[in-house]
């Protein structure tokens, strides 16, 4: 019986169906890694946008003599013995101007894509930030208190 060297119909298309299977599972590996790391990308960001914003507000609010929510609760001003201080949303992100004009502030927010809402009672400021819903991130609301200063 002579020996062939070569393979058989049946077995090429056996290898190539299993060479197939392997690159597919390699490029859904691939894919998948690529968006848990972009994914990863956007929390630390938003984490980042998170800790600068809480701790902004936090001082400004801590000095704050008076604080004024406006434009249903897309602005918030601040008024202390230093001036005043304006928090504004505006084309999804966050905003902070201290000359208190509410339209030439420095952004606080490396994302674009938030929403949130000040909110404001008695000694209290209240700020809940989200990003968009495709993301399904929401991060925990900012509270600051205003300090109470005894003469």
């Amino acid at each position: 019986m002579k020996r062939s060297l070569g393979l058989t119909l049946p077995e090429m298309a056996v290898a190539l169906a299993l060479t197939g299977v392997l690159a597919l599972g390699a490029a859904l590996l691939v894919t998948q890694g690529a968006r848990a790391w972009q994914l990863g990308q956007v929390l630390l960001e938003a984490q980042t946008d998170y800790a600068d914003l809480r701790r902004h507000l936090g001082e400004d609010v801590r000095r704050a003599r008076a604080a004024r929510v406006e434009n249903g609760g897309q602005r918030l001003r601040l008024e202390g013995a230093a001036g005043r201080v304006c928090y504004y949303l505006e084309g999804g992100r966050v905003y902070r101007d201290p000359r208190g004009g509410c339209r030439s502030g420095t952004p606080l927010t490396l994302l674009e894509g938030y929403a949130g809402r000040f909110s404001a009672q008695g000694r209290s400021v209240r700020f809940v930030l989200t990003r968009t819903p495709a993301e399904g991130l929401t991060l925990p609301p900012i509270e600051a208190t205003r300090r109470v200063l005894y003469p």
